[in-house]
C-alpha cells in the first residue's frame, strides 16, 4: 500500500497547477486500480471504523490530508472525477456510506442529484 501511495496520482497534487492536471492524476490512479478521496484533516487524523468497510466495498481509498495540503480546488476536482467513477460503477449505493467530509461531496452530489 505505501508503494502505491508513493507512487500514486494523489501525492503529485501539491505540485500541480491546474484542474486539468487534478483530473488527468484521478484517472491515472483509477488505472492503476488506486484511487484515493481526500478528505481535510486537523492536527490529528479522524478514523472510523465505517472506513475501512467503505474502502474494501468500493475499492477506493481514503486519505486524509493534514494542516498542510494541496489546493483545496485539485483535491476536489480530483474527488469529483472518482465521485463518477464510484457512480458508473455503483449507482447510488455508495454515496450512503461515504465519509460526508469527503472534499467536495456536498457541491457534487447537489450538481449531480
Amino acid at each position: 500500500m505505501a508503494d502505491d501511495f508513493n507512487n500514486s496520482g494523489l501525492i503529485q497534487l501539491t505540485f500541480i497547477s491546474s484542474e486539468a492536471d487534478a483530473v488527468q492524476l484521478a484517472k491515472y490512479d483509477l488505472e492503476r486500480g488506486t484511487p484515493y478521496i481526500n478528505l481535510q484533516g486537523g492536527i490529528s487524523p479522524k478514523f472510523y471504523k465505517s472506513d475501512s468497510v467503505f474502502e474494501k466495498t468500493f475499492h477506493v481509498f481514503y486519505f486524509e490530508h493534514g494542516c498542510t495540503s494541496p489546493v483545496y480546488e485539485f483535491m476536489e476536482v480530483y474527488n469529483f472525477v472518482i465521485f463518477n467513477h464510484l457512480s458508473a460503477t455503483y449507482g447510488n449505493k455508495w454515496m450512503k456510506k461515504i465519509r460526508k467530509d469527503a472534499i467536495g461531496f456536498k457541491v457534487w452530489k447537489k450538481k449531480n442529484n
